[in-house]
């Protein structure tokens, strides 16, 4: 299945920011004044609405006219500066009502500290009254932590296959992607003609190079992090994998400048018709229509190894309510309009990300949706066996864990070690990672509920 986007978008994206310099925090400050009178004030924080400025400006107009009595405070801020101001923000105590809140390093850090509220309560109230909120979403959607709900789901993301229609077309390929990792070697093989155009394009460097690794270990029937106590990424299947991608750098020539290459240049290399192939996250159909290549391309599911796989994240992008909030009440009616039908309907007739809400999916079915046929790929490949959440598997101090990973898989590219002896190393210092944890905040246990 082959899917041409027909959608045009801006160029921006959360991946973009965190290669970016970072945003200014001042733009769009929260207001400094007096509560407005006879009005109930939420103040709100959030990076996606710079991303989508015109989807969320109507989001929070068409808020402000349904509740005159709400005095809704908005503060935007990118990305990478929103990570760190709500970390500062948590130790002051001075977090806003509500915010957005990124699953990954987020959710088990503000829990732990005691700085965002559980919402069994008000599930539950809703729930009593006939609105079965949780029900709403996708099995796959992060809700919750430790067995407590937390958070209400807005965004996630699987991976698929982006590929160079044209360029198959005239190195003699069929009209499709290749069907198993064997296959991508082959037909990579056959494409690669170095420095003009490489076969496959991989993030060896960059901050979410799982995106384009992740699936490779799960299509070999392997994990990555730790699975039921036991750390897998040293494992012999874990261990064949990495020595698989090192092979495709360093013995077939097929992946370019792996080790200094982050997905904003494989996106634009790939636009320009210089990467044949390239495994990325769902929503990549946007960016790299804002790109606009001048040839034909396409997307489809990630080939087969020993079995199917994909990073599949449920909480790329969450609400919560501040543990400190005078207004949980209000906060929790405009938390359920951001992650409601209506918001996510609007993101997905632009942004082909992975919505959380089940109706959804049953409109993109239909076809009803502006992104519906390249969620429909994505929703497959969701939906196949062997699907994870890679970063649920490794040490909350996610970026730590990043580093650690890419630094001995570097060394093992350079041939400065083994491939056992690198992912020895990520496994004893992951080790670390957790003891730091544990020390902190206790056993870790189940770390996310859905």
């Amino acid at each position: 299945m082959t899917n041409t986007p027909r959608f045009t978008v801006p160029h921006i994206s959360r991946r973009f920011l965190l290669q970016s310099s970072a945003l200014a925090l001042g733009a769009a400050a929260l207001p400094s004044g007096l509560l407005a009178q006879g009005k109930t004030v939420v103040t709100h924080s959030n990076w996606r609405s710079t991303e989508m400025p015109d989807i969320f400006l109507k989001v929070f107009e068409d808020y402000r006219k349904a509740n005159p009595n709400v005095d809704l405070q908005v503060e935007e801020i990118g990305f990478i500066e929103y990570i760190k101001k709500m970390e500062l923000s948590g130790q002051a105590g001075a977090l806003p009502d509500t915010f957005e809140l990124w699953v990954p390093t987020q959710l088990a850090r503000f829990v732990e500290e005691g700085w965002i509220a559980p919402l069994d309560e008000l599930v539950d109230a809703d729930k009593a009254a006939g609105n079965d909120i949780l029900g709403s979403y996708e099995p796959w959607a992060d809700k919750g932590y430790k067995g407590s709900t937390y958070v209400l789901p807005s965004l996630g993301l699987t991976n698929v296959l982006l590929w160079n229609r044209t360029a198959f077309k005239e190195a003699g390929l069929p009209d499709r992607a290749p069907e198993t990792i064997d296959e991508m070697l082959e037909f990579a093989m056959k494409l690669n003609k170095p420095p003009e155009m490489y076969g496959l394009g991989l993030d060896g460097n960059g901050p979410e190079l799982w995106l384009a690794l992740a699936w490779m270990f799960y299509a070999n029937e392997t994990r990555i992090g730790r699975v039921g106590g036991d750390f897998q990424i040293n494992k012999p299947r874990a261990v064949e994998t990495v020595q698989f991608i090192v092979d495709l750098v360093n013995k077939h020539g097929v992946v370019p400048s792996f080790t200094t290459t982050d997905f904003e240049k494989l996106r634009s290399s790939f636009a320009a018709g210089r990467v044949a192939m390239m495994p990325d996250w769902n929503g990549v159909p946007a960016v790299i229509e804002g790109l606009k290549p001048t040839f034909e391309w396409a997307i489809s599911p990630l080939p087969k190894g020993k079995t199917t796989g994909a990073m599949l994240m449920g909480g790329d992008s969450t609400y919560a309510i501040s543990a400190h909030s005078k207004n949980k009440k209000a906060a929790w009616e405009f938390i359920k309009v951001l992650a409601g039908h209506d918001t996510q309907q609007a993101i997905a007739d632009k942004w082909p990300f992975l919505i959380t809400r089940k109706e959804i999916w049953d409109e993109v079915q239909k076809g009803t949706v502006g992104t519906s046929d390249s969620l429909k790929i994505a929703l497959e490949q969701s939906r196949r066996p062997n699907a994870y959440d890679t970063y649920s598997e490794m040490p909350p101090q996610l970026l730590q864990a990043v580093d650690i990973f890419r630094t001995e898989l570097h060394g093992v590219v350079a041939n400065q070690q083994t491939a056992q002896a690198g992912m020895d190393k990520v496994a004893a210092q992951w080790a670390d990672l957790y003891q730091q944890w544990d020390d902190s905040y206790g056993d870790l246990g189940d770390r996310y509920t859905r």
